[in-house]
This record gives C-alpha cells, sequence and structure tokens, in this order.
C-alpha cells in the first residue's frame, strides 16, 4: 500500500496482449525516436557500418502473424543492409536448429510453425518493426559443427554491437515462453481504498511485480555482453514490453522517454567504459573510474548462471575485446 501513485496509466495497458498494434506502435514510436534523436546512440551506430553477420534470417511477410523465412549468407546482402538481433533463454526444452543437415533446406525455407514461439514472435515482430533481417544465434550458427561455433562466438560481440536493436525475449525462461504474452492489463490499475482529499493524499493498493532485472533472461550470462553490446533493447517481458538504450528507458507504464544518464545502467556503463579506454593518454582518475565500471561488469556476469563452464571466456570476450 503507498500513497499517490507514481506514474499515470496509459491507454496502451488496456491492451490484453503484448502483440497489440497500439503496443507495437508504441515500440516503433520509441525506436525511431532513438534513431532520429539520441546522439550518444547514433555516434555509437556510426561507428558500427558496413559490418554484416556470416549468416541472417530473412524474413518475407504472408500476413501480421506468418512469415515466410529463409537464412541468406550475409555476402550475398548488401553492405549496408540493417539486422535486428535476438536475446533470448535457450532453456533445455529442444526445439529447430541449424546443423549440417539443415544448412542447404533452410537457404530455400525455413519451416515457420516448426520454430519455438520465441523465434516465431521474434521475426514477425521484427517484421512490424520495418526489417526484413533478424540474427537469431541457433538459426545462424551450426550447432555441432565446433569450427563454425569457435569462429562466429568471437564474431557475436559484433553482430549485437552493429544491430540496430535487440529483440529481448525477457520474460520466457526456454524457447518455447515466447516473446508476446498474454497478460492481466486490469493489474497495472491501482485499487484506491481511501480517496484523496485536502488533508491526505488517498491510500492505493496495487501488485508487486519484478523488475526487468528479475526476469528469466537477465539470470542468463550470456545475456550481460548482449545487454551491454546492443545499442537499443526492445524487452517483451511477462507483464509488459519496455525499453531501453544508452541515453534513455520507457515502457508501457511510462511510456515517454526517460533519461538514463544518472544511473549508471549497463548500457551507459559500457559505453562510458568505451569513452574512458579510448582516451590518450589516460588520466589516474580516469584509471580508477574505468576500473569502477569494468568491476560493475564483471560483478553483473559473475552473479548469472552459464549452462557450460567451457563458456566462461566466450561469454564475456566480446566486452573485454571492445575495451582493451
Amino acid at each position: 500500500m503507498y500513497g499517490k501513485p507514481g506514474y499515470r496509466v496509459t491507454s496502451t495497458l488496456h491492451q490484453q496482449r503484448t502483440n497489440a498494434k497500439e503496443v507495437l506502435g508504441l515500440a516503433r514510436k520509441w525506436l525511431d525516436t532513438c534513431l532520429n534523436e539520441h546522439e550518444a546512440c547514433r555516434a555509437r551506430a556510426s561507428s558500427s557500418k558496413n559490418f554484416i553477420p556470416t549468416r541472417l534470417i530473412e524474413i518475407t511477410p504472408i500476413n501480421e502473424s506468418i512469415m515466410s523465412l529463409r537464412l541468406v549468407h550475409g555476402q550475398d546482402l548488401p553492405p549496408e543492409t540493417q539486422y535486428l538481433t535476438l536475446s533470448h533463454c535457450w532453456g533445455r526444452a529442444k526445439f529447430t536448429t541449424l546443423t549440417p543437415d539443415t544448412l542447404a533446406p533452410f537457404q530455400k525455407e525455413i519451416p515457420f510453425f516448426q520454430l519455438p514461439k520465441n523465434f516465431r514472435d521474434a521475426t514477425t515482430a521484427t517484421s512490424l518493426l520495418g526489417y526484413k533481417h533478424i540474427w537469431i544465434d541457433s538459426l545462424c550458427i551450426i550447432q555441432g559443427c565446433e569450427e563454425d561455433w569457435e569462429q562466429e562466438a568471437a564474431r557475436m560481440g559484433s553482430v549485437y554491437r552493429h544491430s540496430v536493436c535487440t529483440i529481448a525475449a525477457l520474460g520466457s525462461d526456454n524457447g518455447h515462453g515466447g516473446c508476446f504474452m498474454t497478460r492481466s492489463h486490469k493489474a497495472f490499475v491501482p485499487c484506491q481504498l481511501v480517496p484523496q482529499s485536502k488533508e491526505k493524499s488517498g491510500v492505493y493498493a496495487d501488485l508487486w511485480r519484478p523488475t526487468n532485472s528479475l526476469q528469466p533472461l537477465h539470470d542468463r550470462a550470456w545475456v550481460v555482453q548482449e545487454r551491454c553490446l546492443s545499442i537499443r533493447t526492445l524487452n517483451f517481458g511477462k507483464e509488459m514490453v519496455s525499453w531501453d538504450c544508452i541515453c534513455a528507458k520507457a515502457s508501457e507504464l511510462e511510456p515517454d522517454m526517460q533519461d538514463t544518464s544518472y544511473e549508471g545502467g549497463l548500457k551507459r556503463t559500457f559505453n562510458d567504459l568505451l569513452s574512458k579506454s579510448k582516451s590518450t593518454p589516460p588520466a589516474a582518475s580516469d584509471q580508477r573510474r574505468w576500473s569502477d565500471k569494468w568491476w560493475k561488469l564483471v560483478s553483473a556476469y559473475s552473479s548469472c548462471n552459464l549452462t557450460y563452464a567451457k563458456d566462461k571466456w566466450p561469454a564475456i570476450s566480446g566486452l573485454a575485446t571492445e575495451v582493451e
């Protein structure tokens, strides 16, 4: 229970599904605002041109919910090709992946309905946001091929850094949870228990809900570098869609972009770290701040989980490579 609510519930929360047109329209507005107005985000992006991953998924929409997909080679695409990335939990459930046996067939067509929900939702969101290509690790790296994995793992940091935006399946703990969720939209409206008066503020009851940091995806160690290296992230959580970039954050509860320069989130911390690591020569005070910021990232990484111990270095090597 608490006094007057600190936010104003908006019409976007009247939608039961997080893939409602109004919600995705808000997401597109956040993306467009960042692309056009955020200087720090644009500066990072300007140094990230003319990189294309080895493979991408090409999307041709059949309708708003069904996509025709195929695997394409980056070398066959124009150098200015823009793409999105997916950040997701694999979990232990089995799902369709790229293998030596599916490499040739996937270049003709990737069966849309054989894909896990995370992938179907991510490709649909990519198309609805106005883009034609997306990188998904298990569909763009050949599974079961050690040579391809080693080559692509070394490039993974660049893949996320050069992406226009990362779609994060924040609320799903495996490949089948999906990005698009049905939520109790009325749960966002606080219940007034005591009316407000001139003498006292009203008393309201509201549900406690986990922050983004407590949702399944952010428990995965690989995601720390995906969050840092991605200039922009569109989060599909269990209850709402939210946005964060180097400069700002927003959500369906608070749809207006809020400056995050004072908060020191992972994206901002990493961006500041890059700026200080490239100063020549670094001042002693900068070296101390550089060290503090680096250990903040290491601390975030160390608090997460890895499925395979052998991934301990690859899962953070993209960050280390950027700042060395």
